[in-house]
């Protein structure tokens, strides 16, 4: 490839851009021939490529998505764990031919996987992600019989395994039992486990007589799966710290993925820490009319501080765990998009135990903001607001229930934001390294936590109505802080979406473009306008435009939006085993190639430059550099 990136990069310097990031999730990573088992990994020969790919580009940050275990039934990364990294990320190649892993496996056992595994030139699917399970986990047992089995050339890596062991005890010792666990009962729901097992985190640790005796019994009965489990984690883990380091080669930011939901081994081992009866979930809102049931815990609001022995305010049980958990993740990124912060913020909550789900999440209520909510009188004691402060003649989901707010009430709602912020300086990241996933949905108490702490929204244009100027989703709208996009990995490709627009959509949409892409040559203007109103390949590039002209300095792109693929990651709300699976092809570079040529994918050179013109094209050096940029050819 022929790297166009000094030439983005100075347009993105001009255009006051100062990130431009491709979002994608583990699986959807592509591979290298020799191990392509039907899910993607950043880790492997492929996964690097692609890094390297991005970056020439012009790219300079990777948003990853959760990276918990998943399991053989529900491949979303966002129901994953907290702690545990999924193992299917694991690198099989690395292992048999890095010197560094003592070549723990044999290049053959990943040769015959490989070769037995779907087709590698088809699109991996629900099967792939089936076989790449059982694959997986068939070699990573050799991988731990030959660690077991070899004692002396494996002295270093046994040293590493042992301190990381002892770093990351807690959660893994927690997570390992949960494994033994599922192994004994033969299923990982551990609501059909026997009373004891299920309450031996009731209180934070095992702690009776009774529940310390049951863990010491599980953990002798199934000592080699649970160093199995925890030999695997230590693998996944420094593989990401190996690939983070090569990130960091190639200036490429990781960006986490800080999901709301829990996984089931969570929920069970940090019941201590949750609130009962109330489940956390989507209200109706512009992009769920309907609201969604996600059945995810929140933490209690009463265990967040409490007095010390001089009776200060210190943070309680919940914060400590809260502040654990973003200290992990700090150990692995330099930065963290905060997925629905509206569950750290506001949350919308509704009753677990009622047997119509949907209901009864159309019936919640906000966990801070209901001080007098008939349905809900057990959530008086933890309101934030005063009945005065409320909207009475608006649905109490409404961005407007909370009318007003005092500095102090900012503070209490900020608590678990400031947290997260508070772990970042104390690491020394970037303030502008934490990224909030806020979309059509902006209650008035979120707003007002994201106003005090300079912390911006997402603008997804493709939901933007072009002809209502106050519309949130609009680029024009938009605050230097904001992320902007065409699109998210719960979205439709804006190739797909633009297809589907009606005629009076495309005529509303070329209209706003070309206002926004020929604000001054009137002429110029009406004819881009007659051009994108009647082809969407430029419809779709002028809206690609639009993303770098408007005031947000944080621009991301999907990485099917990149690719022009018209498939749908994942269609939320929906149980689909087309969910989860789409990945970049492995023969990316080729597809690539052939569809910018088409004008058929991302030509960031060529879109840059329709930002330049618009927004500085009065410049001496934008003019220069549009020209080179439309002289480049984007890859070779």
């Amino acid at each position: 490839m022929n790297s166009n990136k000094p030439y983005v990069d100075a347009a993105l310097a001009l255009l006051g851009v100062d990130r431009l990031v491709l979002a994608i999730h583990d699986q959807s990573f592509p591979a290298s021939s020799a191990e392509e088992m039907g899910r993607g990994s950043p880790y492997g020969e492929g996964g690097r490529r692609f890094a390297g790919f991005i970056k020439d580009l012009g790219f300079n940050a990777l948003q990853l998505g959760p990276q918990g275990k998943t399991t053989l039934a529900n491949p979303s990364p966002y129901d994953s764990t907290l702690f545990s990294k999924n193992e299917l990320s694991i690198s099989l190649l690395s292992l048999a031919q890095d010197a560094a892993w003592a070549k723990l496996l044999d290049v053959e056992d990943v040769t015959s996987l490989v070769e037995h595994a779907p087709s590698a030139d088809a699109p991996r699917d629900r099967r792939s992600y089936e076989y790449a399970w059982q694959a997986q986990f068939q070699a990573l047992r050799k991988v731990y019989e030959n660690f077991v089995a070899r004692t002396e050339p494996l002295k270093y890596i046994r040293l590493a395994y042992i301190n990381w062991t002892s770093l990351h005890a807690v959660w893994l010792d927690r997570d390992s039992l949960f494994e033994a666990l599922s192994i004994e009962y033969g299923t990982d729901d551990w609501r059909q486990w026997a009373v004891l097992d299920q309450s031996l985190f009731g209180g934070g640790a095992p702690t009776s007589p009774e529940q310390i005796d049951r863990v010491s019994s599980v953990r002798a009965k199934y000592a080699s799966e649970i160093d199995f489990f925890q030999f695997c984690q230590f693998i996944a883990h420094q593989q990401h710290l190996e690939f983070r380091e090569f990130a960091a080669t190639l200036k490429l930011k990781l960006y986490a993925d800080l999901q709301i939901g829990f996984s089931q081994r969570d929920m069970w081992a940090l019941r201590h820490l949750l609130l009962s009866n109330y489940s956390l979930g989507a209200p109706p809102s512009r992009t769920n009319p309907d609201g969604q049931p996600w059945g995810y815990p929140v933490l209690d609001p009463d265990l967040y501080f409490q007095l010390d022995e001089e009776g200060n305010e210190v943070h309680g049980t919940a914060l400590k765990w809260f502040v654990t958990r973003i200290d992990k993740i700090l150990l692995d990124f330099d930065g963290v998009r905060v997925d629905h912060p509206h569950g750290l913020v506001c949350p919308w909550v509704y009753k677990s135990d009622e047997e119509d789900s949907l209901r009864a999440v159309q019936s919640g209520a906000r966990l801070f903001e209901s001080p007098n909510v008939e349905e809900h009188p057990q959530l008086a004691r933890y309101a934030l607001v005063r009945e005065d402060q409320i909207n009475p003649h608006v649905p109490r989901y409404a961005d407007g229930w909370v009318r007003d707010l005092s500095e102090g009430q900012i503070q209490k709602y900020s608590v678990l934001i400031q947290t997260i912020k508070d772990c970042m300086a104390a690491k020394h990241f970037e303030p502008s390294d934490l990224i909030c996933e806020v979309l059509s949905s902006c209650p008035f108490p979120l707003k007002s936590v994201l106003r005090a702490h300079g912390l911006g929204r997402f603008r997804v244009t493709q939901k933007a109505q072009p002809y209502s100027q106050r519309d949130v989703y609009r680029s024009d709208n938009a605050q230097p802080e904001d992320w902007i996009m065409v699109g998210t990995h719960d979205t439709k490709t804006i190739w797909s979406v633009v297809e589907q627009w009606s005629p009076e959509q495309r005529t509303a949409w070329a209209e706003y473009l070309a206002n926004r892409l020929e604000p001054i040559n009137e002429s110029a203007r009406s004819e881009l306008e007659t051009a994108l109103s009647s082809n969407n390949l430029r419809l779709v590039e002028a809206m690609f435009a639009d993303l770098f002209i408007g005031p947000a300095r944080n621009v991301s792109i999907f990485f099917a939006d990149l690719l022009g693929l018209d498939q749908t990651y994942n269609e939320p709300g929906v149980i689909s085993d087309a969910n989860w699976v789409l990945s970049v092809p492995n023969n990316y570079q080729q597809v690539y190639a052939e569809r910018v040529q088409s004008g058929l994918a991302l030509n960031l050179p060529k879109v840059v430059s329709l930002a330049l013109h618009a927004k500085c094209g009065d410049n001496s050096e934008a003019v220069e550099l549009i020209e080179k940029l439309n002289q480049s050819v984007p890859v070779v």
